[in-house]
Parts: C-alpha cells; structure tokens; sequence
C-alpha cells in the first residue's frame, strides 16, 4: 500500500485491522499482520493490530462496523474484484463499502 503512505504517515492513528474468515476463535495467526505493520514501521507508521473472525453479514459491513466502533475519519483499503457468481455468493466488500461507507475512503488496486 505504498500509494496510501502519505496519508498514514500524516494521521495521528493507524489501526491496522485483519479479518479472518476461516477463524473460529483463538489467537489470531499475525504472521500477515506483522509483516505489513513491520513495512508499515520502516516508513515512519506503527499501527495498532487489530484482528477478528469474519462475523456475519460481510466483510464490508463488519469493516464499516470497526470504522464506526474505533471512531477513524479515514478508511484505507484495497479494491479487489472476484468473479462474478462468487460476488453473487459471498457479497462484495469493496462494493459494499462503496455504497455505505459515510467516511472519505482510500481505495487502492
């Protein structure tokens, strides 16, 4: 996410937050979390990690439910497609996001 360097460097917080989708409960798997927040770090950022199981009703929905619960005026995120019917399936979180989202949102691809 080098495009979005700018802007995190300039926030006061960084929240860093993963969601899990073949998690049930126990600790989180942080290999990926850590990876990101350690590039994150050489670039003068410390996010805070947050990880979750994936909960009901999407990706998007549960993203815009941290967004409200840790009070961020920015959401930073990747843009991603799928093919079509799994989009049908499972819902799209940039679609969603898209949609609902009430905060400015940085996308990226």
């Amino acid at each position: 996410m080098r495009w979005a360097l700018p802007s995190l460097r300039r926030a006061k917080e960084v929240a860093l937050l993963s969601i899990d989708e073949e998690a049930d409960h126990g600790p989180p798997p942080l290999d990926c979390d850590t990876t990101i927040a350690e590039a994150l770090a050489r670039h003068g950022v410390s996010p805070r990690l947050l990880h979750e199981p994936a909960q009901q009703g999407g990706t998007g929905a549960q993203l815009l439910a941290a967004v409200e619960r840790e009070k961020a005026d920015m959401l930073v995120m990747g843009a991603y497609g799928h093919a079509r019917w799994r989009e049908v399936l499972v819902g799209g979180a940039t679609r969603h996001i898209l949609s609902h989202a009430d905060i400015p949102v940085l996308m990226g691809h």
